[in-house]
């Protein structure tokens, strides 16, 4: 979609005046402007309040934005999400505790500060045990935000003293805490959602388009026309397999299969995809079938023996080598158009070997390869299922220091 066009403004209102003159001039070329007279202190009273009006109307507010978005569109911004974690406690006895629901702990990350997390739900360390389950007390910030994601080694203590607490673990560390969605990222996503004249699909690009912007979680979507899916939501075990979605029958009419994909190129949670689907079912033309699929995910090994040029050391080339390729495999950038859009997904099916070697000897420092092998050969790496992505297998890079 077209960047929206800013009009001119002028800077001034004598800069105003001095245009209305110029035009006047044009159609009388022997009239002269009398500063003292009423007419050209009119010229710069009516100047005065045409530029007040501009600056007004190109500086809009974002309540506007946010009323056009929740009112017209139904769709309010992406708020804001709290991290989780998953925790073990073990008590000093065995005399059976409970946990309960809204005890406060806190998590402080190696040389870090404190994070202040609750517990969702009541927990019972029953008669002669000393632990919970692993896992089992779940925790959620208190504060929405990505501040609360502790990546890493943490500490964590009850907030007020709880003397038969002898040590909390952390099972999961606290992740999943996301900002809410910035003005700017939200006016985007409105404008692409008004291409489509309301929020429902029409045509199978449209189908991708509405799960991206209304469903939150997904970043990339591709749809694929004419095909039936044997459900019309995978399993949690197929997610885990990353094997695609099995195919019922290809080109049936009225058929239509999405597939969502996160910000890092993996499928969203079941209860992501769940909600997918229901917003589609309500939104479609009755005697339309969605689908929502799953991509193949083909690990790919890449072999390279070469040499780097001198001035450089081989630990820097080869890290630089495997990195190249870790971006080229990614399954985050697999499908990105030559844009740039990382929101865009062109549904390849081939893995160019023209394409490892470019990111080869775009390395810095590198001079030249004497084997290049992807998936043991060198030729083209056809990717099977609905929506393929690639992932980086076993990166093997030797390098020697090259002659020149």
């Amino acid at each position: 979609m077209a960047e929206p066009v800013e009009p001119p403004l002028i800077p001034s209102s004598e800069a105003l005046v001095q245009r209305a003159i110029e035009q006047l001039q044009g159609q009388y070329p022997n009239w002269k402007p009398n500063p003292a007279s009423p007419d050209y202190m009119y010229f710069k009273a009516f100047a005065a309040i045409c530029i007040e009006v501009l600056v007004m109307a190109l500086n809009v507010p974002e309540a506007i934005i946010r009323y056009v978005g929740e009112i017209v569109y139904q769709t309010p911004p992406f708020p804001a999400t709290f991290a989780t974690a998953t925790s073990t406690w073990e008590a000093t006895d065995a005399e059976g505790h409970e946990i309960e629901q809204g005890t406060i702990v806190l998590v402080t990350p190696t040389g870090g500060e404190p994070v202040a997390m609750e517990v969702t739900e009541a927990v019972v360390i029953a008669p002669a045990t000393t632990t919970t389950a692993a896992g089992a007390v779940h925790l959620r910030a208190v504060e929405a935000g990505t501040a609360a994601n502790v990546p890493g080694a943490s500490t964590v203590q009850p907030n007020a003293q709880l003397a038969w607490v002898k040590a909390i673990t952390l099972v999961t560390p606290p992740a999943g805490g996301e900002e809410e969605e910035t003005t700017k990222a939200y006016t985007k996503r409105i404008r692409e959602l008004a291409a489509l004249i309301k929020p429902q699909p029409i045509l199978p690009p449209d189908f991708a388009s509405f799960v991206r912007l209304l469903i939150p979680g997904v970043e990339r979507c591709v749809a694929v026309d004419l095909l039936e899916l044997n459900r019309t939501v995978p399993t949690a075990k197929e997610i885990e397999e990353e094997a695609g979605s099995p195919i019922e029958a290809e080109g049936v009419e009225r058929c239509v299969a999405v597939i969502p994909l996160t910000a890092a190129g993996t499928p969203p949670p079941l209860a992501t995809l769940e909600a997918a689907q229901n917003r589609l079912i309500a939104a479609r033309e009755g005697t339309f079938k969605s689908f929502i699929g799953l991509p193949t995910v083909h690990p790919i090994e890449v072999k390279v023996v070469g040499t780097f040029f001198k001035g450089y050391t081989k630990a820097g080339v080869e890290a630089s080598l495997k990195v190249a390729l870790e971006e080229l495999l990614s399954p985050a950038r697999h499908g990105v158009p030559t844009s740039g859009d990382l929101t865009s997904w062109v549904n390849k099916k081939t893995l160019r070997y023209q394409d490892v070697v470019t990111a080869v000897n775009n390395v810095l420092g590198f001079n030249y390869y004497t084997e290049l092998l992807v998936n043991k050969g060198t030729a083209d790496v056809a990717l099977s299922g609905i929506a393929p992505l690639v992932k980086a297998g076993a990166l093997a890079v030797s390098l020697s220091e090259g002659p020149e």
